[in-house]
């Protein structure tokens, strides 16, 4: 793809500047931002329009420091292949969280859930705003013992936890990592 000419526009900007931000400023992102990542939550596309999942973006620091506090726990009962430093924020002290939970009647939640988790990321590129998209709490949160946090932030009876995004002012601004070229091609 190195010889041929990219088409560049703000929405082809946003996806290649897109970075998983681990640092965050303590200051809060605006209602209005909140308000258009989720309105590009609402926008994605789902199978069929089913419309399996609900996004439930948090910003109670309670509510955040529980997540951050039960996967801890979670993780040192159960084991985890990486091991977690001490005073360790599952959402690098993000501001915000969005949780993204689905209908597992719903045979596609995960794929709908993907596309909404991509989209809000890049809407917050756009919008200068970090993102971090979390998937490693999806055991913690599915358990018995993240059912009172499911309970906490209103999922909807039956849902599962899918992914989720940390949000907030980013304060760092790390490179890109290295791409395999050979993942895409043309036939």
């Amino acid at each position: 793809m190195d010889s041929v000419q990219m088409i560049n526009n703000p929405t082809i900007t946003s996806i290649l500047n897109r970075r998983s931000i681990r640092a965050y400023k303590r200051e809060a992102l605006g209602t209005d931002v909140l308000a258009t990542l989720m309105e590009t939550a609402l926008q994605a596309p789902t199978g069929r329009n089913m419309q399996s999942c609900d996004v439930i973006v948090v910003t109670d620091e309670k509510i955040l420091k529980a997540l951050d506090q039960g996967f801890a726990a979670y993780i040192q009962k159960n084991g985890s292949p990486m091991a977690l430093p001490e005073n360790y924020s599952v959402l690098y002290n993000a501001p915000a969280f969005a949780f993204i939970v689905g209908d597992p009647k719903n045979r596609w939640y995960h794929v709908d859930a993907g596309i909404i988790v991509e989209n809000m990321a890049v809407a917050a590129e756009s919008l200068g705003a970090g993102s971090c998209i979390i998937g490693m709490v999806k055991d913690y949160m599915n358990s018995a013992e993240g059912a009172e946090l499911m309970q906490a932030i209103g999922a909807p009876e039956g849902y599962e936890f899918v992914i989720g995004l940390a949000l907030g002012v980013p304060d760092e601004a790390p490179e890109a990592k290295p791409r395999d070229g050979s993942k895409v091609r043309f036939l």
